[in-house]
């Protein structure tokens, strides 16, 4: 009637509107019909099956009710969608029709997820359940709200808001399971990963626990990277331990560990025997083992290679002298192709298309040292040992090359600028180990010693030096490393060690004829290559004797410095024994010639002895002085006799006898008058009500308040004096000496409190040393300044408050 299928229509009062899919576009629409409802549902079917059947298979066979779980929902769906069969036309779809399907594809929603709970609940991992508890209630309710909407528009708006929130769940269910699958896969990759490595030391593990100490480090590097997994994705894996333990057992099952010489070499025939292409990696001592076992199957293989059936055999290796040379040539004699590398790498191996040997000992100075041999035909392993062959051989030259060169003594140069630190850490190992006739070395911080050490540098130069070659190192010393520096002489005495400043950059340089120089990035790191930035390593003759240069003059200097303390300690400790001798006799002369004095009236003897008086006790204020000196300067404490006392006292009776002292000495010898100088005078503005108490060493606190009224009075000759004293908030009393004599030489200023800092023609320059040393112990400061006006100078100094 209508040339088409009415789809959809639309009732009103006054007319209805029909939505007629013309019947020449039946068949496309049909077919949009089924793709767009079809597709979705048995894509979705069809996921569930594959992550469904992965767990099924861990947990077990797949059985019976697995299957009926999940094929009667695909069977309901295909049967009521009309993909297997559709209804008779001429049956009329009448409700309890619709009404039967729609309940069969409720049903398989339901089914779909009691087929997430009948897995769950044999699974042991507590966060795949979860998932899959998340997965099934998102899955149920899609199905039922969307079969809902369908059969009664009524319900259109709430079914489909229960569409989102159940699509909302069965994705983050769906998401965390397969995030936590692939973490699964992560993490047996790392177990591996980290089996491969830890079974290279088996050797170095020793004792009843190697096997737990195996796993113990295998599965800390598993835990370490499930917890950046998790950071990365805020999923969990669903391994468990028990899980991990029992993965990495059936790894350390794959990976064979062999010891016995003899069967190392019958395992490397095997492999060279059954190879297509063979990769050899190897230093001298694996290569004459090679050499003097099986060099006869080498030629074998290389028969097949000129007939085009083999691809031939290439090898890296180190050519370093004349008896690797002549090894080297009898392999290239057989066609094998050979490149020579700088920088080998730690383990020897060779590879073959299906398999890979490493040695997990290196292979210097035949078999004896081979210990072990790492086997594994994993693909991974042998992608990894190819890959490090073939940038070898990329960066390597050609071995006719390095041979022409040995033989003719000529060393190609070389500077090359390095940014992998780990290529500049073994380059420096290289380095060390070559040393035969001399080494120095110059490291630019403490720490940079223990990290040296750590590469086996420091064994390495003391075995030079027990060989006889000459080293010398520059290196700051501390407590860092006072332990490897008490090695370093008790093994190898002839090592010279001076203690050098920190610098940017070290180097070492062997033989007078390589260097490497390495700028220090990070002081604090604890492995060679993070504390290192930008390397250079050349054996340039020009760089090396410019370095050697550098070095020599650091040397020199330090030796210079070295030298010129040794004396300086001499000269203190002569001057402080001298000092000690002069003061014993110094005693006795001045009591008897006091003696003397007071029993004679005669007064030119009287005047002579207060000469001899005068003098007397000058000479014992200079060896005082001159103790008090070699105390601070060695930088041991003073002896102080502390006691509480009050310092306005102190102050008014030196400046007393100060009062009394003034005088001008006209002629010693002629005028033995002391008068009183007009011109100078003494002013203290303090008076005894004035209390100032303080905890201090009463004689010294003296001394220094006799020191700067002497220099006061010895550089004015006319004016005032004034003594102030000043109480601060801080705790601290603060006493100035003002003075109006000829003020302080801007030369002597900036080491006005060092010894002999003097212009004066008399005195030693010792005073305000001892004085600064003296007030320093106390806990207070000294200081001085000329005054504004020109005219003197002003010498402060603080002392702290008693409480």
């Amino acid at each position: 009637k209508y040339h088409g299928e009415v789809e959809y229509k639309v009732v009103n009062p006054h007319i209805t509107r029909l939505y007629v899919v013309p019947s020449a576009n039946l068949p496309l629409y049909n077919e949009i019909i089924y793709i767009t409802s079809d597709a979705p549902y048995i894509l979705t079917w069809a996921g569930t099956f594959m992550l469904l059947r992965y767990y099924y298979k861990r947990t077990g066979k797949l059985n019976l009710k697995f299957w009926l779980i999940l094929s009667i929902p695909l069977i309901l769906y295909l049967i009521g969608s009309g993909l297997i069969f559709s209804l008779p036309a001429n049956i009329p779809y009448k409700f309890y029709y619709r009404l039967i399907f729609r309940a069969g594809t409720i049903g398989s929603s339901v089914l779909f997820g009691l087929a997430f709970y009948v897995v769950s609940r044999k699974l042991t991992a507590a966060r795949i359940k979860d998932y899959l508890a998340i997965s099934a209630m998102g899955i149920v309710p899609i199905g039922i709200a969307n079969e809902i909407s369908a059969l009664q528009q009524t319900y259109g708006v709430a079914a489909h808001s229960l569409v989102l929130l159940a699509s909302y769940l069965f994705t983050i269910g769906l998401y965390s399971l397969v995030i936590s699958i692939s973490q699964d896969s992560s993490l047996r990759k790392s177990i591996r990963n980290s089996a491969l490595e830890v079974s290279k030391l088996a050797d170095v593990i020793e004792g009843p626990g190697k096997e737990q100490e195996i796993e113990r480090r295998v599965l800390t590097s598993a835990k370490e990277q499930e917890e950046m997994l998790i950071q990365e994705t805020g999923v969990r894996s669903s391994l468990t331990d028990h899980e991990m333990k029992q993965y990495l057992g059936t790894v350390l099952k794959e990976i064979k560990i062999l010891k016995n010489v003899d069967e190392i070499l019958k395992k490397g025939k095997e492999i060279l025997e059954s190879s297509f292409e063979f990769l050899v990696c190897s230093r001298f001592g694996g290569l004459r083992l090679v050499y003097n076992n099986y060099l006869d199957m080498y030629a074998k293989v290389l028969d097949k290679y000129k007939k085009k059936e083999h691809k031939g055999i290439r090898m890296v290796t180190s050519i370093t002298d004349k008896d690797s040379a002549n090894l080297i040539r009898k392999f290239l004699e057989i066609g094998v192709h050979v490149r020579h590398a700088k920088n080998m790498p730690p383990i020897d191996f060779a590879v073959s298309d299906k398999e890979m040997i490493a040695t997990i000992e290196k292979a210097e100075g035949g078999e004896e040292n081979i210990k072990s041999l790492l086997v594994s035909n994993e693909y991974p392993y042998i992608t990894h040992f190819v890959s490090i062959f073939e940038e070898l051989w990329k960066d390597g030259t050609d071995a006719w090359d390095r041979i022409k060169t040995i033989e003719e003594n000529i060393e190609p140069e070389i500077f090359e600028v390095i940014t992998d630190p780990l290529k500049a850490s073994q380059i420096i190992v290289e380095l060390a180990k070559s040393v035969k006739l001399e080494a120095v070395f110059l490291l630019p911080a403490d720490r940079s010693m223990k990290r040296v050490d750590r590469l086996g540098i420091i064994d390495h130069l003391i075995k030079a030096s027990q060989n006889g070659a000459t080293v010398r190192i520059i290196c700051p010393l501390s407590e860092e490393n006072s332990d490897i520096v008490k090695r370093i002489s008790t093994s190898a005495p002839n090592i010279r060690i001076l203690n050098g400043h920190n610098s940017t950059s070290g180097f070492l340089i062997v033989d007078s004829a390589r260097f490497i120089r390495a700028e220090l990035r990070e002081s604090s790191a604890k492995e060679f290559a993070e504390a290192i930035g930008f390397t250079l390593y050349s054996n340039s003759k020009g760089s090396v004797d410019s370095f050697k240069s550098v070095f020599d003059l650091l040397w020199n200097e330090h030796m210079i410095n070295e030298q010129l303390q040794k004396a300086d300690e001499m000269q203190k400790e002569f001057i402080h024994i001298a000092a000690h001798e002069l003061r014993n006799p110094i005693q006795p002369i001045l009591g008897l010639s006091e003696v003397m004095r007071s029993k004679i009236t005669d007064p030119e003897q009287i005047g002579m002895l207060d000469v001899t008086i005068r003098n007397a006790k000058r000479l014992r204020r200079l060896t005082e002085d001159i103790l008090d000196v070699s105390k601070i300067e060695s930088q041991k404490p003073l002896q102080l006799n502390k006691e509480k006392f009050n310092l306005t006292e102190i102050l008014l009776n030196t400046v007393a006898d100060f009062k009394n002292e003034i005088s001008i000495d006209n002629d010693d010898n002629n005028n033995n008058s002391k008068n009183i100088n007009p011109s100078i005078k003494l002013e203290l503005l303090s008076s005894e009500r004035d209390v100032i108490k303080v905890e201090a060493d009463k004689s010294r606190i003296n001394q220094v308040i006799t020191n700067l009224l002497s220099n006061a009075v010895k550089f004015t000759e006319r004016g005032n004096i004034i003594i102030t004293t000043q109480k601060t908030t801080d705790g601290l009393v603060i006493i100035i000496f003002k003075d109006a004599g000829s003020g302080i030489d801007p030369e002597i200023m900036p080491r006005l409190f060092t010894k002999f800092a003097t212009r004066s023609n008399t005195g030693t320059g010792l005073g305000l040393f001892i004085s600064k040393g003296i007030v320093e112990s106390h806990g207070g400061k000294i200081w001085a300044q000329n005054n504004l006006d020109g005219k003197g100078a002003t010498f402060s100094f603080s002392l702290p408050l008693s409480t």
